[in-house]
């Protein structure tokens, strides 16, 4: 009888470390997936942004590279212009989160051509309809995206929202990127 109570209670003391140590080893791989996919996003847009580019010729000469955000402001999406020297064409970039907070949100990217109106103004070629396509998949852990602009630099933080041991956490992912194709800082 002795025996078996002692059994029992090793079992359940084996079967406990067994189930924390597979609750962490778990949560640990959740952590690892999510980083791995802001990374992977942070990765593109940095690579994007750094090639962000206007012409100094016409009318673009006096539009912004990054238009959205503007100089020191935050804001939920990222706007940039990416002027293409070999065929005189400027295209426009957008950055935004779509989805909501019970299925989960995705990095979004919108990639359409931009033309001078007849006032100069840059706007969206209609004839060219624009590209839309998800840079990272659905996360239920991604809770928001956000953008910094000061001067050539613009900070992005990608903001997580999970549970771990019953307890609401929040952790963030930053990046600064120094833009090589805009205007020096002022």
């Amino acid at each position: 009888m002795i025996v078996v109570a002692v059994m029992v209670i090793l079992m359940g003391s084996v079967f406990v470390l067994n189930f924390r140590a597979s609750s962490a080893w778990d949560s640990e791989r959740q952590r690892a997936n999510r980083l791995q996919n802001f990374r992977f996003a942070a990765e593109k847009l940095t690579v994007e942004l750094r090639a962000a580019s206007k012409s100094t010729a016409g009318g673009w000469a006096d539009e912004a590279v990054v238009v959205v955000p503007t100089q020191n402001e935050m804001s939920d999406r990222l706007s940039f212009r990416y002027y293409d020297e070999v065929h005189s064409t400027s295209y426009r970039y957008e950055y935004y989160l779509k989805g909501d907070t019970t299925s989960g949100y995705q990095v979004m990217r919108k990639v359409y051509t931009e033309a001078l109106s007849a006032g100069g103004v840059p706007e969206q070629v209609t004839d060219t309809p624009p590209v839309i396509e998800p840079v990272t998949e659905q996360l239920t852990t991604l809770a928001a995206m956000y953008f910094v602009r000061d001067g050539n630099r613009i900070v992005m933080v990608m903001v997580a929202r999970y549970n771990y041991g019953g307890t609401q956490q929040t952790v963030s992912y930053t990046r600064q990127v120094f833009l090589r194709g805009a205007t020096t800082r002022p």
